[in-house]
C-alpha cells in the first residue's frame, strides 16, 4: 500500500516471519527536505499478525504515528537546541496505535 500523509510518502510492506508464522509490519516513510531525500524505515512486532492485511494496517498506522510525532517535534519550541543551549533535545510525542 502507498499513500501520502502530511507531504510524506508511506509505503507498507509486511514480511512473513517464518519462525513465528506471523506477518511483520514494515513501513517506509520518505520525503524531501531542503532538496535532500529522507527515508525512515519502521518495523512492528514479529509475533502478532497471522493475517497480512492486519500487519499492513498496523504498518500504516505506525507510519502515521511516527510522522505525527516527527512533525510535532519540529514545531515544538524546545526542538531548536539553539534557543535553549546545547542541552535541549527535540521532543517527540507518542501517538496511540490501534491494535487488532
Amino acid at each position: 500500500m502507498e499513500e501520502i500523509y502530511k507531504a510524506r510518502r508511506i509505503r507498507t510492506m509486511p514480511r512473513l516471519n517464518l519462525d513465528t508464522d506471523c506477518w511483520i509490519p514494515y513501513a517506509e516513510v520518505s520525503w524531501e527536505e531542503e532538496g535532500i531525500k529522507r527515508i525512515q524505515l519502521l518495523s512492528g512486532p514479529s509475533d502478532r499478525f497471522k493475517v497480512i492485511d492486519q500487519a499492513e494496517v498496523y504498518a500504516g498506522e505506525m507510519a502515521i504515528a511516527w510522522i505525527d510525532a516527527e512533525v510535532m517535534g519540529k514545531f515544538h519550541p524546545l526542538s531548536d537546541p539553539g534557543k535553549l543551549g546545547s542541552a535541549a533535545e527535540p521532543i517527540t510525542a507518542r501517538a496511540p496505535i490501534r491494535r487488532p
